[in-house]
């Protein structure tokens, strides 16, 4: 009723009324479209967002991130008239501001830009938790503009870490992965302050998300500390069944490519998730009780193969996989026609993406496409295939991507760890 009313005339409403209405909606997390959509039209096409002040900016942008409402013409516009105001903005409307627009993945350059000049001088008055969040507002649109100003935001973090929460290090280390910026000092700085004996935040007062994006953050920006990942699996085997299957999936890819841990510890962790994983619906109260999904299964898979054969519980974990994903997917394949342009490729991307995947990895790709009649060719040749992905040309992987090859998500970097070997010569 409080939204219909509003929307039969919205200039009845001061503007900090008409933002304290949207932001009580989004407190309530109560989505109501025709009231956003009206909203946003009023915003943009009526002028009003001329009218908001700083907070009403910041608050809007929120409530548009809690709700989940990503209207890219509102966005753009309160945006827009943020930059101006910028000089003005408290530590945490800066924080508040570009973590919004990160959650709902619009990436602003020209308000960017801005932040970029306007906050390493006022860094002092931000909390660790503006500082944390500005860094994931960044990660989530994966900002590429200036990695020395996201560096210089992470060591002024890390000299105020005993100030910290164990998320206000955790979504750094995350956000750091997701915009692919090495940074070893800082993740030095990390590791010693949470394995410390004195550490005021030790890792056993992290949550299992955070112990999870943590390690998983450290594996992929190719950063080792022996005593975190020790502690990390200690913490592990003493929670397992509290990690959701992402997690889960995570911490053992960390600790499979860093070479961290034996047989033993993989095994029991596999044991462990294998009757979650097994179930058809979710049973019980702990957290790893959810609906599993492919990348869950596949993860870990991938991670452990070459360790397979001394893990009874990965063929567990595996048949689940073939089951629930691979098969369909086989089946999927083998019904394509493209000599009849059936299905469609529009309608092939929406029919692969139901499986909610990201990518089954060069061994199952091998058996899939094998399984659709694709006959591939192994190498024979080990040099071209060095070349082809870190050869000096312009078209090798390494040309193209430079460290990110190695060091970030891009599904060339899995596949890279996941399928090569390396051997590091010093020159």
């Amino acid at each position: 009723a409080c939204a219909q009313n509003a929307m039969q005339d919205f200039w009845r409403f001061k503007p900090q009324e008409l933002d304290n209405l949207t932001y009580g909606m989004a407190l309530l997390k109560w989505r109501h479209d025709p009231y956003l959509n009206a909203l946003a039209v009023h915003l943009v096409e009526g002028g009003r967002v001329s009218q908001l002040d700083c907070q009403s900016l910041v608050s809007m942008a929120y409530s548009s991130a809690l709700l989940g409402f990503a209207n890219p013409v509102m966005l753009r516009a309160l945006g827009d008239h943020a930059i101006p105001k910028l000089p003005r903005f408290k530590a945490e409307e800066f924080s508040i501001m570009v973590y919004s627009l990160g959650v709902l993945n619009f990436r602003h350059h020209d308000l960017l830009s801005t932040v970029v000049h306007l906050v390493p001088p006022a860094l002092p008055k931000f909390t660790t938790q503006n500082m944390s969040n500005l860094l994931h507002g960044l990660g989530l649109v994966t900002f590429d503009r200036d990695d020395d100003f996201v560096r210089a935001v992470a060591d002024h973090l890390a000299s105020r870490f005993h100030e910290a929460t164990a998320q206000d290090i955790a979504n750094p280390v995350t956000a750091l992965m997701r915009m692919c910026i090495p940074h070893d000092r800082f993740f030095q700085q990390t590791a010693a302050f949470i394995t410390s004996p004195s550490s005021p935040l030790p890792l056993k007062d992290f949550t299992p998300q955070e112990i999870a994006n943590t390690i998983y953050g450290f594996d992929a920006l190719q950063v080792f500390d022996e005593t975190l990942f020790a502690q990390a699996q200690r913490e592990t085997l003493k929670r397992v069944e509290d990690f959701i299957p992402q997690e889960a999936a995570n911490v053992l890819w960390a600790f499979a490519k860093q070479g961290f841990g034996n047989a033993d510890f993989f095994e029991e962790i596999l044991r462990r998730m294998a009757p979650f994983a097994e179930a058809h619906r979710p049973v019980g109260q702990q957290r790893m009780a959810v609906e599993w999904g492919a990348e869950d299964l596949e993860k870990p898979l991938a991670a452990l193969r070459p360790w397979r054969h001394q893990l009874p519980s990965y063929e567990r974990i595996e048949s689940v996989f073939r089951m629930r994903f691979l098969s369909k997917i086989k089946q999927f394949l083998m019904s394509l026609s493209p000599s009849t342009n059936i299905p469609s490729p529009t309608q092939y991307q929406k029919d692969f993406a139901a499986w909610d995947l990201y990518q089954v990895g060069p061994d199952y790709t091998q058996e899939l496409l094998e399984s659709a009649g694709v006959l591939r060719f192994p190498w024979r040749d080990e040099e071209a295939l060095l070349q082809h992905y870190v050869g000096t040309d312009a078209e090798s992987l390494l040309s193209r991507y430079g460290e990110k090859l190695l060091i970030s998500v891009l599904p060339a970097a899995r596949w890279v760890s996941s399928w090569l070997r390396f051997r590091l010569v010093l020159a």
